[in-house]
């Protein structure tokens, strides 16, 4: 504080009547110089008390994130009961405040969420931090588990652990098959395979390709909306996507099966996705019979038509992927489809019924494409075309010889030394079954003219 001097004032007086005079002249101005600190005090008491009235009024509007959840035993479902009948029949509490009630709020929505998991769930994605999304990770998803069988490891938590017990042995068998079909041997001795089960969900969003993959991580099922599929069906076609893959690339490897077999691969997966039988299988006969009777009947004037079901066949696949495209299917789900610029006219007339080039050497010259193919001429249902190729040869001639045909892939040039090598009949006597095995299964007429797509 700065320092002040003493300031002394000598006044004299004559008689007692000048003494009180004076006396009560200074009592008034020691009165008048106290009312500058009186004021100050004032104003200072006046903010304290502006600035707690805010506080309070802020607390009681609290965000409910901030608030202790609500202290409740699991089961999620006995939780949300019980906690709705305590609210509605507790007496009502005259001493309770903003804070409590907001707080009995934040406990009834947890209650519901808990209650309704489709609606908690939506809330738990789009909440990424604070008190709200603890609540609901461990209410809704439980704790974390493991489980561990012959080739995989699965990790999830307790929402998923009914749909892993059921999903588990089936994969064991799916991968069994798998591996017999590519004619691989057993994996025994390979390293585990780790699954996990996320709360998060995400879409595939590259073209499907052969990969070597230590782990596979696929969204929850609980996270797709509810549909006719049961949850295990959801889980398998996630895993399944990858561990075609993933097969793929050790048989391309165990078998010497060279880039030029890339679009020979892209039919044996998609041929693979529908013997499953899972959702995606659903859009099989769809899609052959768009390549192979309702695109040829088009006229250059008229747009593209679209498969049967195709809102349905969109919608099953954008649980997965961004669009059909990955899959060498030639569709985007979007406009773009009904375009008849989009697909080159001279090839969607005339649906692909002779054997396809199986040697499709790649040459980085100025002669390929901008997809690096060095054929003039690609019909844009290449894979359609091929997976019905290799449905045709197990119908005809067994699973059992599959893995020889595999086996042979790599080692012939051509369909015409590879077909009497693996099956024993000449190319063009296999060829003619395929093109009536396309006409009974498409229901397209032997009259549709075909396209000379085979390899010189």
């Amino acid at each position: 504080m700065r320092k002040r001097s003493a300031k002394i004032e000598w006044q004299i007086v004559e008689d007692e009547a000048e003494w009180e005079a004076l006396r009560a002249r200074s009592a008034l101005n020691h009165t008048s110089s106290g009312r500058p600190g009186y004021y100050r005090w004032a104003v200072v008491g006046l903010l304290l008390l502006v600035l707690g009235v805010g506080w309070f009024w802020h607390s009681s509007r609290a965000d409910p994130a901030s608030v202790p959840p609500l202290q409740t035993p699991t089961p999620a479902s006995a939780t949300s009961t019980q906690t709705a009948t305590t609210i509605a029949t507790a007496p009502p509490r005259p001493t309770a405040t903003p804070l409590l009630e907001r707080r009995s709020l934040f406990d009834q929505d947890i209650a519901r969420m808990l209650e309704h998991p489709e609606w908690g769930i939506q809330v738990y994605r789009q909440q990424t931090t604070g008190r709200l999304r603890e609540v609901l990770d461990l209410g809704l998803w439980g704790q974390h588990q493991e489980l561990t069988t012959p080739h995989f490891h699965w990790r999830y938590r307790q929402r998923d652990a009914p749909v892993v017990a059921t999903a588990a042995p089936q994969l064991e068998q799916i991968y069994a098959t798998l591996r017999h079909n590519l004619g691989l041997p057993a994996a025994d001795d390979a390293p585990r395979l780790t699954i996990t089960l996320s709360e998060t969900f995400a879409l595939e969003s590259a073209p499907y390709r052969l990969r070597h993959l230590d782990q596979l991580w696929v969204s929850s099922p609980a996270l797709y909306p509810p549909m006719s599929w049961a949850p295990t069906d959801l889980l398998l076609q996630s895993l399944t996507l990858p561990l075609v893959d993933q097969t793929l690339d050790a048989a391309s490897t165990y078998h010497a099966i060279g880039p030029a077999r890339g679009p020979f691969l892209a039919g044996l997966r998609l041929w693979q996705l529908w013997d499953l039988d899972l959702p995606l299988a659903a859009w099989r006969y769809d899609l052959v019979r768009w390549i192979y009777v309702e695109l040829p009947a088009t006229t250059p004037e008229q747009p593209l038509p679209l498969p049967a079901h195709y809102d349905d066949l969109c919608a099953t696949y954008s649980l997965w992927m961004d669009h059909p495209a990955q899959l060498e299917v030639p569709l985007l789900c979007a406009a773009l489809d009904t375009s008849p610029w989009r697909l080159p006219r001279q090839v969607l007339n005339y649906p692909p019924r002779r054997l396809p080039w199986l040697n499709a050497p790649i040459y980085l010259d100025e002669y390929v494409d901008a997809h690096g193919r060095t054929r003039q001429i690609s019909h844009p249902g290449e894979a359609i075309a091929l997976a019905t190729l290799i449905d045709y040869a197990v119908a005809t001639y067994g699973r059992e010889r599959l893995p020889e045909l595999i086996a042979n892939i790599g080692r012939y040039e051509s369909w015409s030394t590879l077909i009497p090598a693996v099956y024993g009949v000449s190319a063009p006597a296999f060829e003619n079954g395929w093109q009536r095995y396309l006409a009974q299964n498409a229901g397209a007429p032997n009259s549709v003219p075909s396209l000379t797509w085979r390899q010189p």
